[in-house]
């Protein structure tokens, strides 16, 4: 057998790896081979390995690290897959593949490998060595194949998988509360409104449809790791949900509530640091606090940035009295992500209630349905022909819902509406170097690619919108998604590391 110089490593889901690893055993059991042809032969090692509880997700973590970069640099190794097979026992199965004995032998006296031996010896409880044989590469006919690459004539190894592996998944609108903190927001707004909340019974009635559990929203531990790890998501970038202080009049109880949950939040991800990461919540009733708060966040807390909801008291954030915060988002250099939340009532009754649907199908049209994407879309283009991006060129913010419909409109825009302004700039322009957008979840092919098209897979990060979307394909859908494999791994982790400082 010829040797083999292969250099890729592979990603599948659990199903084809489970999948996989039979198809590797039983080739093993029924290719025997002579002693002298076995250096001829690929070398198949695999092992389960045990480690201790509070090192699992930093042992994937380098596992995976020193994977691609040993597929990457090492001529002779093929693959190298660490996979978490057994969460409650904590186990990580590694399948490796060596072009032969030799590569693997150089493989294992390998700097980068012996520095991650040593760094992860602490981590490790037990290894148990499942099986090491040569392996005729005739018998992967349905996994591998051979052929040349046409720009430089090297071997390359080609996967016969439906899906372009992607080596991180990051998502970063998903979101989380904290029970008592939204229980003082509920309350201080009842008392605002005579004790009443308003339109309490359709309300509860749409949340009963949009976050039927209330665990996934509370949850940041086992429960949405779970998620996550059926999911093929490696790390949520977290936000406050429902029940925001953001929101609250009261400047003194707003800042006491966000800088709470903002505490709280930041000792969450201390717990799961490789797997969670968070953006602030502001008091948008002091926007001078609020930008105190944001420097905090992210100076002493570790935060990413902050996430402003919706509008405040009736106004939008382009105002000039809450640029201060977008001041400091600017100085920090970090994004303000713009998410979407109830709008006005009278704009909710003139656009969305009707006697012809229910009370619920409305508030549904009014929120996720429709109506708050087209307030949010509305939101961001008053900060570009505010002027805001002038003022603070080095802004980014971030827009959930593939732009909140803003992408499809930017030909029409610079086509209309920049005839009426004294921008020097188009609002393509300044759309395409101060706004990033994100899927949040709604997994369309078409809008994939057309978002690509209109604004570049550069300003592009991954979303799931976690807990009012749960869709376990997240990891899948870009995967297959027939798009180029570097704008899958810009959408999928790179942009998010890069504007987020993820390491």
């Amino acid at each position: 057998a010829k040797k083999c110089n292969f250099a890729l490593i592979i990603y599948i889901n659990a199903s084809q790896m489970k999948k996989f690893f039979l198809f590797i055993i039983t080739a093993i059991l029924f290719f025997p081979m002579k002693a002298q042809e076995k250096d001829n032969k690929m070398l198949v090692r695999i092992a389960e390995i045990e480690v201790y509880p509070e090192y699992l997700d930093q042992y994937l973590k380098e596992a995976q690290k020193v994977g691609a970069l040993s597929v990457e640099k090492e001529k002779g190794v093929i693959c190298i897959f660490p996979m978490q097979v057994n969460r409650d026992k904590h186990q990580v199965r590694i399948l490796e593949i060596y072009a032969d004995q030799k590569a693997y032998e150089a493989h294992i006296a390998s700097e980068h490998f012996q520095k991650h031996k040593q760094g992860t010896l602490k981590m490790v409880k037990a290894l148990n060595l499942i099986d090491t044989q040569s392996l005729d590469p005739k018998a992967m006919p349905l996994i591998f194949t051979k052929t040349k690459e046409n720009n430089d004539n090297k071997d390359v190894l080609q996967s016969h998988l439906k899906t372009n592996p992607i080596r991180r998944i990051i998502t970063i609108e998903e979101h989380f509360i904290i029970p008592e903190i939204s229980a003082q927001v509920t309350a201080f707004v009842a008392k605002q409104n005579g004790g009443k909340i308003p339109n309490a019974d359709v309300q509860q009635e749409l949340m009963k449809i949009v976050l039927p559990n209330n665990e996934d929203i509370t949850d940041v531990g086992e429960h949405r790791l779970k998620f996550m790890n059926e999911a093929g998501i490696d790390m949520q970038v977290l936000s406050y949900g429902a029940g925001s202080p953001q929101n609250i009049t009261d400047k003194a109880l707003a800042l006491e509530l966000c800088r709470k949950a903002n505490d709280r939040l930041a000792q969450l991800i201390s717990l799961h640091p490789t797997r969670f990461a968070g953006f602030a919540v502001l008091p948008a009733a002091d926007p001078s606090a609020a930008a105190a708060e944001l420097e905090r966040a992210v100076k002493k807390l570790g935060l990413k940035g902050a996430a402003l909801s919706g509008t405040f008291n009736g106004r939008f954030f382009d105002e000039k009295e809450f640029q201060p915060i977008f001041a400091k988002a600017e100085a920090l250099n970090v994004p303000i992500y713009m998410h979407p939340a109830i709008i006005e009532p009278s704009v909710a009754n003139y656009y969305y209630r009707s006697p012809q649907w229910s009370p619920v199908a409305g508030a549904m049209f009014a929120t996720a349905g429709f109506g708050w994407h087209a307030d949010s879309g509305i939101a961001v283009i008053r900060m570009i022909i505010s002027g805001l991006f002038e003022k603070y060129p080095n802004l980014q913010i971030i827009s959930g819902h593939w732009g909140e419909l803003v992408p499809f409109y930017l030909n029409r825009l610079d086509d209309q509406q920049s005839k009426t302004l004294n921008l020097p700039r188009k609002i393509s322009d300044y759309y395409k170097t101060n706004i990033f957008i994100t899927p949040s979840g709604l997994f369309s092919e078409a809008q994939l690619k057309f978002c690509i098209s209109e604004v570049g897979a550069d300003r592009i990060i991954y979303s799931g919108d976690y807990p009012f979307l749960i869709d376990k394909d997240t990891r899948k859908f870009l995967e297959e998604a027939s798009i180029s494999a570097e704008d899958k791994d810009k959408i999928g982790y790179k942009n998010a590391e890069k504007l987020l400082n993820i390491k």
